[in-house]
């Protein structure tokens, strides 16, 4: 607490005393100190309080420490291009990135994220929105979720086939966008919260001639694996199997089957013990 000089009392007599009435402290966004005394004139036996009053900003709240830092952090980024088919003005691309972990702790939930995404060229800058890739050895089988456009996908750990879904992004194109657009990239920060994990992931981007802005509608199908989820075809992770009688020829895929459009090259983050 500040220190204070006492207020002094005199009379015409010489004699006086002080008496100390008060020591209070008031806590807020400004700490108030309060200290008052009595001067009580000996002669005329009269009395009077003088106080003082100190200010000071009140003690910042310590910085509190963070929690769940992921066990591994890795920046990544892969560039690749779009076909020669030009893409209208009112059509969608349904950009989508899958992947295979290795290396898993025999036993361990394993949960992966893909945070600060952005797919980027000459003609867009998009940010996909949070992805989570939950790997449980208890798991029996393959599901997406979604809150708003983040999705959660869970997986069985062991026992599937080809890639799992990560995440994702539907674009409404603005303006025409001519083919042959390159570099076309999509960066992120994937993170896993166990050491010693391998994640190879790639990305598509297909075009649709209509499409929902309700991710959950779309009905996308969370892995390869003919029959490790509710959808038991060929189909590519990432397709969105309620619309896909809409997709056409454009960004990478060419239509017909291909609701992903083909797959970049491969990025990979490693995560040391």
């Amino acid at each position: 607490m500040p220190q204070f000089t006492p207020p002094t009392a005199s009379d015409a007599c010489g004699a006086s005393t002080v008496q100390q009435v008060s020591d209070t402290t008031i806590q807020g966004t400004t700490t108030i100190y309060t200290r008052c005394w009595n001067a009580v004139d000996a002669c005329s036996n009269t009395s009077a309080t003088v106080c003082q009053i100190i200010t000071r900003p009140a003690c910042a709240s310590p910085t509190p420490t963070p929690t769940g830092t992921p066990i591994c952090q890795r920046p990544t980024s892969i560039a690749s291009n779009f076909n020669g088919t030009a893409i209208s003005a009112g059509r969608y691309i349904w950009f989508t990135s899958v992947l295979k972990a290795s290396n898993l702790p025999a036993g361990q939930v394993v949960t992966l994220h893909f945070t600060n995404q952005s797919i980027t060229s000459s003609a867009f800058n998009l940010s996909p929105g949070d992805a989570t890739v939950i790997i449980d050895p208890n798991a029996t089988t393959a599901t997406t979720t979604w809150v708003g456009n983040m999705p959660t996908t869970t997986v069985p750990a062991s026992g599937l086939a080809g890639n799992t879904f990560f995440s994702a992004f539907s674009y409404l194109v603005p303006a025409n966008i001519p083919g042959g657009l390159n570099p076309v990239t999509w960066s992120g920060t994937i993170t896993s919260d166990k050491p010693g994990v391998t994640v190879n992931w790639q990305w598509g981007a297909a075009v649709y001639t209509s499409f929902s802005s309700n991710y959950t509608a779309l009905g996308v199908k969370p892995v390869d694996d003919n029959d490790a989820s509710s959808y038991h075809n060929s189909d590519h992770a990432g397709t969105p199997e309620n619309y896909k009688q809409n997709v056409t020829g454009g960004a990478r895929g060419g239509g017909g089957s291909n609701y992903t459009g083909s797959y970049s090259g491969t990025g990979t983050i490693r995560c040391s013990n």
